[in-house]
């Protein structure tokens, strides 16, 4: 809500300034000097009371929450879309156009997973009986590493302390994914985001890079979460990865 306030606050700053920059003309004549005042001063009525409606609207938005018939159509969706994309990936292995689509459509599941399941913490459990935490393992191993990205946001947020506060069982998705080598595949593409020949070719993106540094960052994160929610699974890290050399390597 607070970034549709924002973009719906530029444009009408932007409609008003065009309309200043075309209404000054210092051919005009004086005497229609204060008709155009006037007239400026009536439009710009006009759009406050339009931004107002607008943003009135913006605020009665009703916000979408993930419940447990949503989250088992999504995770269903997710499972269908990893499948699609591995055989349409060993198919047309040499051809990326063949397997994009597929490929487009699996980065969209995720997207959704992502934006709704970190806000409800009380279905983590759920997740982890719907076998989610195996479709997470299998997407921190894609050869996308777009698709591994997002797989790393989306662990991020779920284990964040807050979500343990606000629900108990919210603990089963941490103590599956550490159960299934979770901790392990994160470490195995600390590598594969600083690959140098990774970084070589994408030394022109920008962007790519950034994202590359943001699930690094994400990583790191994501241990230090382990941490506090249970000082125990630091043996955990240690044991499925030599993660001090990991480290060092870097």
């Amino acid at each position: 809500n607070y970034s549709s306030l924002t973009l719906l606050f530029c444009v009408f700053k932007m409609s008003k300034r065009s309309r200043e920059d075309s209404s000054t003309d210092v051919s005009a004549p004086p005497t229609k000097k204060s008709k155009v005042s006037n007239d400026h001063d009536s439009v710009d009525d006009d759009d406050d009371q339009q931004l107002m409606q607008l943003l009135d609207d913006v605020d009665a938005e009703p916000i979408s929450e993930l419940d447990a018939n949503e989250l088992r159509s999504l995770v269903t969706s997710l499972k269908t879309a990893i499948t699609d994309n591995q055989k349409q990936r060993s198919k047309f292995g040499d051809e990326p156009l063949k397997f994009k689509d597929s490929e487009v459509a699996l980065n969209d599941v995720i997207q959704q997973l992502a934006m709704k399941l970190p806000e409800s913490p009380h279905l983590f459990v759920d997740f982890v009986r719907l076998n989610g935490v195996d479709c997470v393992s299998r997407l921190l191993q894609h050869e996308n590493i777009d698709i591994v990205n997002i797989a790393i946001a989306l662990i991020k947020e779920m284990t964040e302390s807050d979500n343990f506060l606000e629900s108990q069982t919210a603990i089963v998705f941490v103590l599956a994914f550490v159960k299934q080598n979770g901790v392990y595949l994160l470490l195995q593409n600390l590598s594969r985001l600083h690959d140098p020949n990774a970084v070589a070719k994408k030394s022109d993106d920008a962007e790519d890079k950034e994202d590359d540094s943001e699930s690094i960052f994400a990583v790191l994160s994501i241990l230090e979460n382990l941490s506090e929610i249970d000082i125990h699974l630091c043996v955990v890290v240690v044991r499925q990865c030599n993660v001090f050399r990991t480290l060092l390597t870097m």
